[in-house]
């Protein structure tokens, strides 16, 4: 499993509140919130993803939150070499994790970098289902 500590630091002024239960409920609730995107894909109790990234500022959290999305993110990547739809979903949660990773200094980048590791170490994608991941990320940057 992904180790994500030692990348947190104590205190970052864009903090903005504890990290919501949902965010480190294992990847059943992100898959969930995903399979609205482009919509509004938020958890169910109204957070966003890039929020769940953005408010992990210590190590438990960030680790908590990272085992979260990256189980998301290897079950879409299973499916993204023949599914359009899971490649378009990985590359939300790629670009909501970077969305929420350029308010933490820096610290969740780790996260962002094991999520886009999924669409290389997916050599057989199709050519569509890697626009399809272009198009999510485009996304999840903008309203993740």
């Amino acid at each position: 499993m992904l180790v994500l500590a030692g990348l947190a630091a104590t205190g970052c002024g864009n903090h903005r509140g504890p990290v919501a239960a949902s965010c480190t409920s294992g990847s059943g609730p992100i898959l969930a919130a995903l399979r609205r995107a482009p919509g509004h894909a938020a958890l169910a109790d109204g957070t966003k993803l890039s929020d769940c990234v953005s408010h992990a500022i210590n190590d438990a959290d960030l680790q908590n939150v990272g085992s979260s999305f990256i189980g998301a993110g290897d079950s879409l990547a299973r499916r993204a070499p023949t599914d359009g739809a899971a490649a378009y979903r990985l590359g939300y949660l790629a670009g909501a994790a970077e969305r929420g990773a350029n308010e933490t200094e820096g610290i969740a980048m780790e996260l962002v970098d094991r999520l886009d590791r999924f669409v290389g170490d997916s050599t057989i994608m199709r050519p569509a289902n890697r626009a399809a991941f272009a198009r999510g990320r485009a996304a999840g940057r903008k309203r993740g």
